[in-house]
């Protein structure tokens, strides 16, 4: 079974859990945003409190990350709001931490959270689908068509990820002032999104 339909809802008034699930690591807490009860597959709001370390490793699930505030270095590097990752299943990532803390949009999409402790990626992980980017300034925008031929003009999208193996995309996009999009469509696939909050000013 897919994830269930999901009425729009605003994950601030969502109260934040601690993740318990072995490897996380203490200082994790979430916010479940969407859930397949089969798989465990499911996206979160994830906020990693200012100290929060986690081991080097990898999940048995693909999953993807988007910074969307603060921000935490990984095998030593720094990276800030805006920056996404790719993450195929049985990649080992280096060691994470945070000293400020930072919130992130984290997407598992084929099974359950998991976190194991490793240095090496697993012997089947398709280590070349991995890549990270700095979504807010390296990549441009472009027009919706890209996604969808049927998309009025005025909707822009950057194009964060293709997977091979389900031709699932991820982008992020935006509507310029007066878009309008007056026809009736319908998707042949199960379609998530999540607004990022913009402060005033």
């Amino acid at each position: 079974m897919a994830r269930p339909h999901i009425e729009p809802f605003c994950d601030r008034d969502v109260h934040w859990k601690n993740m318990t699930l072995p490897g996380m690591g203490k200082g994790f807490s979430y916010k479940m945003l969407s859930m397949d009860n089969e798989t465990g597959a499911c996206s979160m709001t994830v906020q990693l409190e200012g100290g929060y370390k986690r081991a080097p490793g990898f999940s048995w699930s693909e999953y993807e990350m988007l910074i969307i505030e603060g921000s935490f270095t990984l095998a030593g590097k720094r990276y800030g709001k805006g920056h996404y990752f790719y993450v195929p299943a049985g990649y080992s990532v280096g060691a994470l931490a945070t000293e400020q803390g930072a919130k992130v949009l984290m997407m598992y999409n084929t099974s359950a959270p998991s976190h194991i402790e490793s240095d090496t990626h697993h012997a089947l992980a398709q280590v070349g689908l991995y890549h990270d980017i700095s979504s807010y300034d390296d990549i441009p925008w472009v027009s919706g068509g890209v996604t969808s031929p049927t998309v009025a003009t005025g909707c822009l999208v950057k194009v964060l990820n293709f997977n091979p193996n389900t031709h699932a995309l991820t982008f992020l996009y935006c509507m310029t002032p007066n878009f309008s999009q007056d026809n009736i469509s319908y998707h042949d696939c199960a379609e998530e999104s999540y607004h990022i909050w913009v402060p005033a000013g």
